[in-house]
C-alpha cells in the first residue's frame, strides 16, 4: 500500500508541474505585444500594393497591387528578414484583371489564387515550377460577382478545402468540393465583421483559432480568437493594434506566430513586427 500510495503522490506531483507549465506558458500570436524591428521599401514597384503572401519557410515573398497588375515575387535570403528581400521575378495579370488586390499560394508552391475588382474573379494559376510566378498560366476562373464586387483578399485552409474572400464589410466562405480548385467552390457561410467598416485583408494561423485582419477606416490590425476553429462566425475581437500608416495592406503571421508582416499602401513599405511571447495566467487561446 505505501509503495503505490508514494506512485500515486508523485503522479499527482508529476501532473500538477505538467498544468502549472501549460498555464503559464509563453503565448506566441499575441500582437498586442508586436515591436515593430524593420522596414522594407517597395518603391517603384505599383504604388499601391494591397495583397501579401509569404511561404512558410520566409524566403519567398510575394505582392500584388492595384496600379501596375502584376505579382511581384521576392526572394529573402535570411529567412522572414525582410530588409533581406530582393525583387526576383514578375507576373503580368493584366490579362484577367486590372485591379489586383490579394494573393494566396498553396503550400506546394504549385497553385496560386488572385482577387480582382475588375472582373469579381478569384483567378487560379498553376506553377509548372513551384513557387516561380514567371512559370504560372490562368487555368481556372471563379466568379464572385453574386457575393462581393469588392473583394480585397483571400485565404484557404491547409486542405484547400475552405476559402474565405473579405470585402470591406463582409467576409465570404466557401466550400470546395475538389481541393484546391476554385471552379468547385459554393458560397456556404456570410459574416459580417463588426469592428472595421473596411476590411482590406485576412490571415489565420495553423490553427484555426487565430484570425487577423486589417482596416484602413480605424487603421489598425486586429486580432480574433475563433472558439470554433476555422469558424469565422464564432469570432471575438481580443486585440487592435495602431498602424504606422494611415492605409494598410496585406498581413502575414510567420509559421512560429513570433513575426507579422504588413503592407503599407501609404509609404510603401514592407513593415516587420517581432511578436515577444507574453506569459498568460491561462492557456493561449489562440495558439
Amino acid at each position: 500500500m505505501g509503495k503505490r500510495y508514494m506512485i500515486l503522490i508523485g503522479l499527482m506531483i508529476l501532473l500538477g508541474i505538467l498544468v502549472f507549465l501549460k498555464l503559464t506558458s509563453a503565448t506566441e500570436w499575441d500582437i498586442s505585444t508586436a515591436v515593430n524591428v524593420a522596414n522594407k521599401s517597395i518603391i517603384g514597384q505599383d504604388g499601391s500594393m494591397r495583397g501579401l503572401f509569404i511561404n512558410s519557410s520566409g524566403t519567398g515573398m510575394y505582392l500584388v497591387g492595384t496600379v501596375i497588375q502584376k505579382v511581384y515575387q521576392y526572394q529573402l535570403s535570411t529567412p522572414w528578414d525582410v530588409t533581406t528581400a530582393t525583387n526576383t521575378n514578375n507576373l503580368s495579370t493584366a490579362g484577367q484583371d486590372t485591379i489586383t488586390t490579394g494573393v494566396f499560394i498553396n503550400d506546394s508552391g504549385t497553385g496560386m489564387y488572385i482577387t480582382g475588382v475588375t472582373g469579381d474573379k478569384v483567378y487560379q494559376y498553376q506553377l509548372s515550377t513551384p513557387w516561380l510566378v514567371t512559370s504560372a498560366t490562368n487555368t481556372n476562373n471563379l466568379s464572385i460577382i453574386g457575393q462581393t464586387t469588392n473583394a480585397r483578399d483571400l485565404f484557404f485552409n491547409s486542405s484547400g478545402t475552405t476559402m474565405w474572400v473579405v470585402s470591406p464589410t463582409i467576409t465570404y466562405v466557401y466550400t470546395l468540393s475538389t481541393a484546391w480548385l476554385v471552379t468547385s467552390a459554393t458560397n456556404t457561410v456570410n459574416v459580417t465583421v463588426l469592428t472595421e467598416t473596411q476590411m482590406q485583408n485576412i490571415f489565420i494561423n495553423s490553427s484555426g483559432t487565430g484570425m487577423y485582419m486589417t482596416g484602413i477606416n480605424q487603421a489598425k490590425t486586429y486580432q480574433f480568437y475563433l472558439s470554433t476553429p476555422w469558424d469565422i462566425s464564432t469570432y471575438t475581437n481580443i486585440v487592435n493594434l495602431s498602424m504606422p500608416e494611415s492605409e494598410m495592406g496585406g498581413v502575414v503571421i510567420n509559421s512560429s506566430g513570433t513575426g507579422m508582416y504588413l503592407t503599407g499602401v501609404t509609404n510603401d513599405n514592407v513593415y516587420q513586427y517581432n511578436l515577444p511571447p507574453t506569459q498568460d495566467t491561462i492557456a493561449p487561446k489562440w495558439s
